[in-house]
């Protein structure tokens, strides 16, 4: 190991230290449900320069910071893989409005899937970001923090740069979102997002290019199903009804959402979803199927 890859893991290992009392809870759908969707702002997400990380899974959390007790998950989001150079995220809604709130991401840089800061493979470690969302200096090289003074809504700009942070870790304690595509061929390659709302608001999302390696690998060789994952964001206690799944594919090939009635994307809405207190909640979705021309909204 190099002298500069030996300094960046002594550190990434001393900010885990001092990280080791904190953690956050998953999915914590009491908050959601104390509020209105009018409480709630946009973040754009806006990376740059990320060519290192673009054919690896990328992950993004908004975490609602408490004062005296644990975190809260608020959205968690997954990319397979992260998919290009610079890429905007329209994290819609996911803001609440006067809370302190930070977004944290990583890349799945190692050998090893999940967020690892210690598990070490030829090219590294895991890069993990952590960035509170707030108009003020000093920030990271290549960071910066904008409101938009009319609506509120949030824009992160963030450049790559290795002056990485540790995640802190998420509690169990819900259940795993399970998303099973059938016929994936026809969507020609396009991207596909599954997105899972409670009460109407947007808290995990996770999009996927079929044709990558990456994705590839988690078809089923004998049924061509795909089968994507987001764990730790399903509340099996709380009425199913409470719960829609939303799946849209780019069919246009955009990078973001378009209405399908106006002759845009795709688009399915998902309900009358079961949840099971074992395994979580299990969508399965034949993209072949009719009703692709509904409006699922942004």
């Amino acid at each position: 190991m190099g002298d500069q890859q030996f300094m960046k893991r002594m550190l990434l290992l001393a900010a885990l230290a001092g990280l080791g009392g904190c953690s956050v809870v998953a999915a914590d759908v009491d908050d959601l449900q104390k509020s209105e969707l009018g409480d709630y702002q946009s973040l754009t997400l806006q990376l740059r320069s990320m060519g290192i990380h673009r054919n690896e899974v990328f992950e993004y959390r908004v975490i609602n910071e408490k004062q005296g007790q644990d975190d809260s998950l608020l959205v968690r989001g997954v990319r397979t893989p992260l998919g290009d150079d610079d890429e905007d995220i329209l994290l819609s809604g996911a803001i609440p409005r006067d809370k302190n709130t930070r977004i944290d991401f990583y890349a799945d840089h190692n050998d090893t899937p999940g967020y690892q800061i210690e598990q070490e493979s030829e090219v590294g470690v895991d890069h993990g970001w952590s960035i509170e969302l707030k108009e003020e200096d000093p920030r990271p090289d290549g960071v910066l923090v904008t409101r938009d003074e009319f609506s509120g809504d949030w824009f992160l700009l963030f450049e790559h740069q290795f002056e990485f942070a540790t995640l802190t870790e998420l509690a169990t304690g819900r259940d795993t979102l399970r998303i099973v595509f059938s016929n994936l061929d026809v969507v020609g390659g396009a991207p596909v997002t599954a997105r899972l709302r409670f009460n109407d608001r947007v808290i995990a999302t996770h999009r996927c290019l079929p044709d990558h390696p990456l994705v590839l690998q988690l078809v089923d060789g004998v049924t061509g199903e795909l089968t994507l994952e987001v764990p730790d964001v399903v509340d099996t206690t709380v009425d199913p009804d409470s719960y829609t799944v939303d799946v849209y594919v780019d069919s246009n090939r955009n990078g973001q959402y378009d209405d399908p009635s106006a002759g845009g994307d795709m688009g399915w809405r998902l309900t009358g979803l079961t949840l099971d207190p074992d395994v979580g909640m299990t969508v399965e979705h034949d993209l072949s199927s009719n009703g692709s021309t509904v409006d699922i909204g942004p």
